[in-house]
Parts: C-alpha cells; structure tokens; sequence
C-alpha cells in the first residue's frame, strides 16, 4: 500500500506536469509515471525523450510492486483535501482509496512496468551548488526559442566563469563559477522545471549527453544540446564613456514604454534628456528624463543618440540593468549590473536592420 497527502501530490503534480507529453502521438505509455520502490523510498517517475523526473518519498512500509499510473487520473486524484492510499490487489489492478468528502473507492487499471523506457544517461557525479539555479534562472529567459535558425542558441551555455545566453538581438551573462562535476561549454536546453523550482540548495553535474540535478526531493535529467556555442566574447562591448545612461527613474520609464500596444512596440531612441518612441504609423512620443535631485534622477551624457528594442529595453531595465554605455550608433548597447556580476547587452536597432 502507497499512502500521499493530497498536498504532497499536488507539488508533484506541479513539477511532473513541465515533463509530462500531452500530445504522445505513437507514445501513449510517456502519459503515465512509473511508481518504485528503492531503498526505503518511493520512487515517483515522469518521462519524455529528453528529460526524465523523479520525486522521491521516505516510505519503509511500501508493500506495492512497480507500476505505472496515468498521470491525467493521478492529478485529477490531488484535488482535494487528505490523503490518497494505492493499493495493489491484482497485478493489472490498483485499489485507489481517498479520504476526503467521507472517502470512496475506485478501481483503476495500470500498465505493465516494462513497457516504462529504460535510463539512458548512465551514472552522473554531482556535487552542492548554491548558485546554478539562480544562475540559470537569469539567464534562461533570453536564450532564443528558434529551433530552426539558431539551433545553436537555443540553451544556456556553461563557460568557465560564467553562464550566457543570447537569441542574438539581446544577450546576458551571469558570472558563475560551475563546480568540476558540470562540465564547461555544456550547453543546456530552456527547461519549464528549472525555471520552476524554488530551490536554493542542489546537487548537479553532467557527462558528455546529461545534465542531473537533485534536491531532497527532487531528481531531474536533462538531455544537453548538441553543437558549439558561438563566440559570444565578441559580442560584447568594451566599457566606454562615450555614450552613456544611468537610469534613476526605471519604473517610470518601463511604464511610458509599456503603455504602448504589443503591436505598436517598435524601437526607442535614446537621445540627450529625452526618450523618443516611434510606433509603426510613425507616431512619436517623447519622455523626458528625470533629472530633479532627490528624486532618482537619471544621468547622462550622450553625443551618438541610439535606437534600442523598446521591450527589451524595459525588460533590461525590470532586470534591474541600469547603466547603460555605448561608442555610437552602429555599436552594441552595454550595461553591467552594480557588483558586475551581470552583463547585458542590446543590439542597436541599426545593427539589426543592416
């Protein structure tokens, strides 16, 4: 017999649902997850061709054989207050008791353990990280999603100091230092799971084809890209003063940005004590920068006006980017974050046109 809190299904429920296939196709098996007992533990197992989740739960007094469950019945069972007990009369039967609403019993069938695919990534050597997931949460978000034009970009890569992502308008650095059970230049897909999870403390590493990262609870694997990264050094901008921007008054400026239509967001020039927004009719409008004492106000000194992404611009800025440099027009934007542990860089918006 298998006994789990609704709350705890629930959080499984949640994490095993960014894993999880919803449309299978000829691969209606990757529907359901695999429940194991090992070493004391109940083992709760969700799979796709390049990731694999397990949950892992202290229970000595687990008497049920290896079977898999549907995964649409197991979330539908979270909801609810109490607890949910599997029960295994018959080797294709599963006894479902709950106790919430007086408790009710059902009986539901489950497929057979070997149809389940087997681990591929062979052993992972990991070690504690405090820093990964922060690291990667950073970064992820500016990583491209065109798995045709830029396959290469479509991940984080890990370098010696640091983690780097671009979609090739923008791009951003987070310096890191990875331990030696994570191998430098690894490149790591855009995963839903880790820019879920909520935890400060992992364990991590990977070989040649994976990426295994563990908590209490929690062990996840993740099939790393394949390909090299291009030489993202190139891209970024010395530090200058020629052209530059200390912004004191960000939220002001995200909302004048933002209060335009998604489909009349185009660039936004950044001229001296002035931003300037053009939307596709050719329509301007003007904010002038805060430059009162006391009250934030924003630094500058700008001989080469510039023309930015305006949502990536605000997005910068919500990031909490504020200064920003460049040499001129045809140039890069650079901002590097108080402590330096950051770096962002926008492509001008003559860059990208030529």
């Amino acid at each position: 017999m298998i006994t789990i809190s609704k709350k705890e299904m629930k959080h499984i429920v949640t994490g095993m649902g960014k894993v999880m296939i919803k449309n299978t196709g000829s691969l209606p098996i990757l529907t359901s997850l695999r429940f194991k007992s090992q070493k004391g533990k109940l083992v709760i197992t969700g799979t796709n061709p390049d990731e694999t989740l397990h949950y892992s739960i202290d229970n000595e007094e687990i008497t049920s054989e290896e079977f898999l469950f549907p995964f649409k019945v197991f979330r539908s069972l979270s909801k609810g207050h109490g607890h949910v007990c599997f029960i295994q009369d018959k080797k294709n039967i599963l006894r479902i008791q709950t106790t919430d609403c007086g408790g009710n019993t059902r009986q539901h069938a489950i497929l057979s353990k070997d149809e389940f695919p087997s681990d591929l990534e062979g052993k992972i050597a990991t070690k504690k990280d405090l820093r990964f997931l922060e690291s990667y949460q950073f970064c992820a978000p500016y990583a491209s999603t065109d798995e045709v034009k830029r396959t290469s970009l479509v991940g984080v890569f890990v370098d010696t100091d640091c983690m780097v992502a671009t979609d090739g308008k923008r791009l951003t650095r987070k310096m890191y230092s990875p331990p030696e059970t994570l191998s430098e230049k690894s490149i790591l897909p855009y995963s839903t799971f880790l820019m879920w999870l909520k935890e400060r403390s992992t364990r991590v590493g990977s070989n040649s084809s994976w990426f295994k990262l563990s908590t209490t609870h929690w062990t996840y694997l993740l099939r790393l890209r394949e390909g090299l990264y291009p030489n993202y050094k190139q891209v970024i901008p010395e530090l200058t003063k020629s052209n530059y921007i200390e912004i004191g008054d960000a939220d002001r400026i995200c909302d004048f940005i933002e209060q335009f239509d998604a489909d009349d967001r185009n660039g936004i020039t950044i001229n001296a004590k002035e931003l300037t927004h053009v939307d596709n009719d050719g329509l301007k409008s003007t904010m002038l920068f805060n430059t009162l004492p006391g009250i934030l106000p924003t630094l500058y000194k700008i001989e080469h006006p510039t023309t930015v992404n305006d949502a990536f611009f605000a997005e910068a800025l919500r990031s909490g980017f504020r200064r920003f440099c460049w040499e001129d027009d045809m140039c890069p934007v650079r901002s590097d974050n108080e402590d330096s542990t950051s770096t962002h860089v926008l492509m001008s918006m003559r860059i990208i046109r030529d």
